[in-house]
């Protein structure tokens, strides 16, 4: 990966489920009142990495959001995470009529910019998308600066 100077590639964000509508994508299948209360105390306290394993448990994929998106015509690469009991697991996505998952990686944090282009250039993502007319992230402001700079491969 060529880095570019005016890119941070050490930029990690703080989390995935910081925000407002996290706390409801995380419920769904949360089936007691207590245990819902419970999550959203962790939430509400920024510690869902502190989750219990019991009710980190019960997330299931309702604890899964999508990081980054990569778009050409109809075709597109996904990247998410899901929350899972003392880590995140990341999936790479390609998605062209149907869903493929060409990558798979877990962590205890959320990743590094230059990390997820490690992720992502590592799967063959790359190539596939060249020509990309949609890079976004609500989560990496750099991600498509990154890959429209000059030499990338990315229109």
């Amino acid at each position: 990966m060529t880095e570019l100077v005016e890119i941070d590639y050490a930029f990690r964000p703080a989390g995935y489920w910081n925000d407002a509508a996290a706390v409801g994508e995380l419920l769904p299948g949360v089936r007691s009142a207590a245990d819902r209360s419970a999550i959203v105390a962790y939430w509400e306290a920024g510690r869902l990495d502190a989750l219990p394993h019991e009710l980190a448990l019960q997330l299931g994929s309702g604890g899964e959001r999508e990081i980054a998106r990569f778009e050409v015509g109809a075709a597109a690469l996904s990247v998410r995470a899901r929350l899972l009991p003392r880590e995140i697991q990341y999936r790479v996505l390609e998605l062209r009529g149907n869903e493929r998952v060409v990558a798979r990686e877990s962590r205890n944090l959320p990743l590094s910019l230059g990390e997820l282009i490690a992720l992502i250039d590592g799967c063959g993502a790359h190539t596939a998308l060249a020509g990309a007319r949609t890079i976004r992230s609500g989560f990496y402001p750099q991600l498509a600066q990154h890959y429209q700079s000059a030499g990338s491969g990315f229109a």
